[in-house]
C-alpha cells in the first residue's frame, strides 16, 4: 500500500509488484512503458496518454482539444531549432505597416539597413536616384545622362520635351497626326524585280505620304523624295509609277522607282530596281500625315512582277539633277507668271515673252504633247527662227496658207474667203482666165476675145521695152517689134475674158 506520506510499505495487505501498474487515482500514469520524447497528457479523467512527435511539429491542440504534434504548413513554417519562416508571397497587403501619404517603403541611403517612407510632396515628380540617393523630384539636365531612354513605350500625353543633343529613336514615332516609319530594304539586284515596304490602312480613306529613300552605298549612291496625296481608291488596285519631286539621278548606270497602289481605303508601297546590277541598302523613311488611327503595317517581301506602265496623277512634277519635269500638264494659275532662271517666260497677262526664248536662255524651256503650248496674241513675239517650226500647218486665217506640199507650176489662189487654194499647171499655151467677180480663176484657151487693149497715151501708161523684138504683143492691130517703139499699156482690165 501507498502511504500517506507517499511512501511504500510492506503490509500483510499485499507485496509490491503484484499489481501491473500504478492506476491514476493513486499517482501512477497507468502506464507500463514509454515512448522515448513523448509528452504525457490527461486523455480522460483518469488516464493518461502519450503525444509522440517527429522532428520539427509543434505541440498543439486539435479540433477536438486534444494535444497534438503537428507540423506547421500554410504561410509559416518552422523548423526543429525552432527558428520560423515566412513562405514566398504570403505577406499581403493588409499585413503591412501604414505608411506616410503618396509614398513608398525603402531605403533612400545608398547602405544596407531598416526601410523606412519615401515620399513624394508634389504632383509632377518621378521617383530617381541622384548622386547616389533614392528619393521623388523633377528630372532636370542633372538627373539624366546619355542614353537615358532607351526603349520608351506604351501610350500617353506629352507635354513638351526639349531635346539638347541627339535622340536616338528606334521603331516608328507618332506625333498627333502624323506618323513616322523608318525602314531598310535591301534592293534588288535583278531589273525588274521588286521589294515591299509595306501598307498603310486609313481609316477615312485618304491621308498625305511623304517619303524619303537614300542608298548610300558605296558603289550605289543615289537619293530620292516623293510627295503622295492620297484618296480613296485613287488607282483602283492597279500599281503605278510615282514621280520623285527631287533625285539625284542614277548613280554608274543603276536606278530604282518607287510604286503605289491605292485600293480603297488601303495604299501599298514598294520598290523596283529599274536600271543596274550593283547591291544597294535603300533607307526609307515615311512620314504619314491623317489620323491618329491610321496603321501601318510593314512588309519586305520580293517578287518578279510586271512593271506599271502609267504614272501616279497627284505626283507627276519631278526635279532631276537640276532639271524639272511634267507628266501631264503644266497649269498656271491666273495672274501667274512662268519664270526660268530669273527670266519671265510667260507674265501675269499669259503673254509669251519674247526674251524668255532667245539669246541665254533660248533653250531653257521645253515644252512636249502641245497641241495647246502656247496661247496668247503673240505681240511681245519679235522674232521667230522659221528654221525651228519641224510640225503643224499655219492656216490662211493665221497669215498662213493651210498647205503643205506643192508640185512645180501651182499657182495660189483665193478659194474661199477663209483658205488658200491651189491651181495646178497645164499644157504648154494655156492662159489664165479670170471667171469673173467671186468665181475661182483657171486655165484656158488664148482666143481674140483676150487680146490686151491699149488705151490713149498716157504718161503714166508709157512702157519702153528693154530688147528688141517683143513677140506676140499687138496693140491696136498694129504687131511691135522694136525696142525704141512706146507701148501704151492699160494698167487694169477693162471688161471680162481679158487677161
Amino acid at each position: 500500500n501507498l502511504g500517506t506520506a507517499g511512501i511504500v510499505t510492506n503490509t500483510a495487505a499485499g507485496v509490491i509488484g503484484t499489481v501491473a501498474t500504478i492506476p491514476v487515482a493513486n499517482g501512477g500514469t497507468n502506464l507500463a512503458s514509454y515512448t522515448p520524447n513523448s509528452v504525457l497528457y490527461a486523455s480522460a479523467a483518469t488516464t493518461i496518454a502519450q503525444a509522440i512527435a517527429t522532428s520539427a511539429q509543434v505541440l498543439m491542440g486539435n479540433a477536438a482539444g486534444v494535444p497534438t504534434f503537428t507540423t506547421l504548413t500554410g504561410d509559416v513554417t518552422v523548423g526543429n531549432t525552432g527558428i520560423t519562416a515566412i513562405g514566398a508571397n504570403k505577406v499581403v497587403d493588409g499585413f503591412l505597416r501604414q505608411s506616410a501619404a503618396t509614398s513608398i517603403i525603402g531605403r533612400s541611403a545608398n547602405t544596407t539597413g531598416n526601410v523606412a517612407d519615401i515620399s513624394a510632396t508634389a504632383d509632377g515628380q518621378v521617383l530617381r536616384r541622384i548622386a547616389g540617393v533614392l528619393g521623388f523630384g523633377t528630372l532636370d539636365n542633372s538627373s539624366l545622362t546619355s542614353g537615358s531612354f532607351t526603349n520608351i513605350t506604351g501610350v500617353g500625353t506629352l507635354g513638351s520635351l526639349a531635346v539638347s543633343g541627339n535622340a536616338a529613336i528606334t521603331g516608328n514615332l507618332l506625333t498627333g497626326n502624323e506618323n513616322t516609319i523608318s525602314l531598310v530594304r535591301t534592293l534588288p539586284v535583278i531589273v525588274g524585280n521588286e521589294v515591299d515596304l509595306g501598307s498603310f490602312t486609313l481609316s477615312n480613306g485618304g491621308g498625305s505620304l511623304q517619303v524619303a529613300i537614300t542608298v548610300p552605298s558605296t558603289g550605289y549612291s543615289q537619293s530620292k523624295q516623293y510627295n503622295l496625296p492620297i484618296s480613296y481608291d485613287a488607282t483602283a488596285n492597279t500599281w503605278k509609277f510615282v514621280q520623285p519631286i527631287s533625285d539625284t539621278g542614277a548613280y554608274s548606270a543603276n536606278d530604282f522607282t518607287l510604286e503605289v497602289n491605292v485600293s480603297a481605303g488601303t495604299a501599298s508601297l514598294r520598290l523596283r530596281r529599274s536600271v543596274g546590277t550593283v547591291a544597294g541598302t535603300a533607307y526609307v523613311t515615311i512620314t504619314q500625315v491623317g489620323l491618329s488611327t491610321d496603321a501601318f503595317t510593314a512588309s519586305s517581301a520580293t517578287a518578279a512582277v510586271a512593271a506599271p506602265t502609267t504614272y501616279y496623277g497627284p505626283a507627276i512634277l519631278s526635279q532631276t539633277a537640276g532639271t524639272a519635269s511634267v507628266q501631264g500638264s503644266l497649269a498656271i494659275a491666273n495672274s501667274g507668271t512662268l519664270s526660268v532662271n530669273g527670266t519671265t517666260i510667260l507674265n501675269a497677262s499669259g503673254v509669251l515673252q519674247s526674251a524668255g526664248l532667245s539669246g541665254t536662255y533660248s533653250n531653257a524651256l521645253t515644252l512636249n504633247n502641245a497641241a495647246n503650248a502656247f496661247t496668247g496674241n503673240g505681240s511681245a513675239l519679235t522674232s521667230l527662227n522659221g528654221s525651228n517650226i519641224s510640225s503643224g500647218i499655219v492656216g490662211a486665217t493665221f497669215g498662213g496658207t493651210g498647205q503643205s506640199s506643192y508640185a512645180v507650176g501651182d499657182l495660189l489662189y483665193a478659194g474661199t474667203t477663209t483658205t488658200v487654194s491651189k491651181l495646178a499647171d497645164v499644157a504648154a499655151g494655156q492662159c489664165l482666165v479670170s471667171g469673173g467677180v467671186g468665181v475661182a480663176p483657171a486655165y484656158g484657151a488664148c482666143g481674140t476675145s483676150n487680146i490686151v487693149s491699149v488705151p490713149t497715151s498716157s504718161a503714166q501708161n508709157t512702157i519702153t521695152p528693154a530688147t528688141s523684138g517683143v513677140v506676140g504683143l499687138t496693140v491696136n492691130g498694129t504687131n511691135v517689134a522694136t525696142a525704141a517703139t512706146a507701148l501704151i499699156v492699160n494698167q487694169g482690165f477693162s471688161a471680162d475674158g481679158q487677161a
